[in-house]
């Protein structure tokens, strides 16, 4: 080692999730995940490439900062540093994203945490969304039983449907964007090494990343070829 220069074991990309501005807990909240981080890179001998933040708000089912951070960390072969574990249990499908990634994770409040205990975080939110619709399911049943079930919409004015229609609509293109970016990358990467489409779409079912619907084993050249068009429509680099 040259004098004077301190190379890194591992460079990291730092993810915060924080509180509103305003709340009390606000200031002491990033404090401790700050101190966490600290000790965690202190003790790993690592180097912070990027810290980002990311604003924590009721009913977020998406998270583009955190999208963007495991991203990055892909690109520039960084490990995804999580100040707290519990930030990154946000839903099935980008659990399932998160397994078949490719990036080094760990969390800086649970030293034992690592990318191979991903699937089972993934399993466990698999089963939470299977127990939330049972119950679901029971007490609408219920409501049934007792005369107090509307079906859905039944009650809605055109108007309130057709504002309905257009939200799904839009969420399901907001949802197709994210899964663009997040892997049109290494799409493109494939194809300028020379697979075709078809080529593209074996490896994937080979290893088993799920589509954008969240099913597994069902890539096809049409899949890839919807994927490339949207990412060329978002002006996406690969």
């Amino acid at each position: 080692m040259k004098k004077g220069i301190w190379i890194y074991k591992l460079n990291v990309i730092v993810y915060y999730r924080v509180a509103e501005p305003g709340r009390r807990r606000s200031r002491l909240y990033l404090d401790g995940q700050q101190r966490d981080v600290e000790a965690w890179v202190n003790r790993e001998n690592a180097g912070i490439l990027d810290e980002v933040f990311e604003l924590e708000r009721p009913r977020m089912r998406d998270r583009p900062v955190l999208e963007a951070a495991l991203a990055r960390a892909r690109d520039s072969q960084a490990c995804l540093l999580v100040a707290m574990v519990g930030d990154l249990v946000t839903g099935v499908e980008f659990l399932r994203r998160l397994a078949h990634s490719g990036v080094e994770i760990r969390a800086a409040d649970l030293p034992a945490f690592n990318d191979k205990l991903v699937p089972e975080l993934l399993e466990v939110a698999d089963y939470r969304r299977r127990q939330v619709g049972r119950k679901i399911r029971w007490g609408l049943d219920l409501a049934r039983r007792q005369g107090r079930f509307c079906p859905s919409g039944a009650r809605l004015s055109e108007q309130a449907a057709a504002r309905g229609r257009q939200c799904g609509a839009s969420e399901r293109r907001s949802a197709a964007d994210r899964f663009a970016r997040s892997h049109y990358h290494r799409v493109a990467a494939l194809m300028r090494a020379g697979s075709s489409m078809n080529g593209v779409a074996r490896l994937f079912n080979e290893e088993g990343v799920p589509t954008a619907t969240g099913r597994i084993g069902c890539w096809t050249c049409s899949t890839v070829r919807n994927l490339v068009r949207r990412a060329e429509k978002l002006g996406l680099e690969g």
